[in-house]
Parts: C-alpha cells; structure tokens; sequence
C-alpha cells in the first residue's frame, strides 16, 4: 500500500448496527451541507422580498415620538445619512488633478468622474468618492482608492465602482487586471461587490453604459430617495 492511502475495510451483514451508524453519518453530514447551502440561498433572496421589516417600526410611530425612542434597529434612511457623514480617508495623491466639480460638490479627476457622480447624485444613490478600502495582498497589507464606493440599500454592504478609462492600453490593462486579482482574492465578487465600465479611444464611455451596470447590480427600484 502507498505511503498516505488509506487501507478499505470491508463490512458483512453481521454488522449491520455499524453500517447502519455509518451510513447515517454520511447521509447527515451530506444533508447538513445542503441545509446550509438552501439557508444561504434563502437568505439571499429574503434581502431583496418585499417583507415587514423591523427597522420600519419607527416609521409606524408619530413623528413626535420618534426622538425619544431608541429603536432596536435603524431605519434605513437614517442608517444612510450616518453612512454618508462618516469620515473616511480619501485618495491625496495627485489632487492636484481634482478640478472637475460635481452638482454634490465634490471635485473629481475627470469628465468621465464627474458624469457618473452626477448620475449617482440625482438618481438617488449614496456614495463616496475615493474612499479608502483596505485589503490584502499575501502577507502585505494594501490600499486601493475606488472611484467610487456605493452603498447599497437594501444589504446595507458596501459595493466598489472602477471606470478603466484606457482599455486599449495594454500597460494600463495590466495594471487594472492585477487590481481586480487582488479584489477577487480578498473575497469580493465582480458583478456583486465590484462594478466597473471601461473605455477605449474608438468606444467612449457612455452614461448608458454606466446606468446599466448599476441597474444591474441595483435593480430599478432599490434606490431610496435623497
């Protein structure tokens, strides 16, 4: 026998109470995983049902009650203006590149940039711009900048938005490529937690293609009005 095989044993009918406990065990341990995997998919789809939701209790309550309760869990809205005044680190270098200005107030590095924060703006969604992510590169811990850092109202999680404005450049391409690598290997999913466009000299961007991205990610109706 091989070095690291196991050696097979084999059981005869005088065994039956073993290969009756074994044979459970199996079926158990397969039936637990598969529980498991029914709850995760379950879960994923009562994020986005239509289903009373404890946060909304406060609502439900006169607007004169409503400061001297403490509720339980946050309303939405008020869990997205708390998430919109956090003070975060944004990306100093080159800032001297800011100098486009958008409706919100910000300055961003390019038409591009300031096109899509518009369109984040009056369509309703919460966003930072640049705002610090942390991750992990082997044993060395990185910094990446997205351009833009979108919350998503109905999970509450954070979803990253890159525009790849030089698609056609191969050094460029490469340099983007690694950076999804490294989003892809911190557990973060392209199309669930990072949305990107891209451009090339002969396919400008388009606001087109920005909204269908973010429709779908989002959906039409998951915005919550600013």
């Amino acid at each position: 026998m091989l070095p690291g095989t196991r050696k097979r044993i084999y059981l005869n009918r005088d065994q039956k109470p073993l290969v009756r406990a074994l044979a459970q065990k199996e079926y158990d341990r397969k039936a637990l995983r598969t529980i498991r995997q029914e709850l995760s998919t379950l879960d994923a789809i009562l994020e986005y049902c239509e289903t009373p939701k404890l946060e909304d209790v406060l609502g439900q309550v006169h607007e004169a009650k409503q400061p001297y309760i403490r509720p339980i869990v946050e309303t939405d809205e008020a869990f997205r203006q708390r998430w919109l005044e956090q003070q975060y680190h944004q990306n100093e270098y080159g800032s001297e590149q800011k100098i486009y200005p958008t409706e919100r107030g910000d300055l961003v590095r390019s038409k591009s940039e300031g096109q899509q924060a518009d369109y984040l703006y009056y369509h309703g969604y919460a966003y930072l711009y640049e705002k610090r992510l942390e991750l992990k590169d082997g044993s060395r811990t990185i910094y990446r900048y997205p351009d833009f850092t979108i919350l998503d109202p109905v999970t509450r999680k954070e979803v990253f938005f890159e525009h790849f404005g030089m698609a056609d450049d191969e050094g460029y391409l490469a340099k983007n490529a690694e950076k999804l690598r490294i989003y892809m290997e911190n557990g973060y999913v392209l199309g669930r937690d990072i949305l990107f466009t891209l451009e090339t000299r002969d396919h400008p961007f388009t606001l087109d293609q920005f909204a269908r991205v973010l429709e779908g990610r989002f959906g039409p109706s998951a915005l919550i009005s600013k």
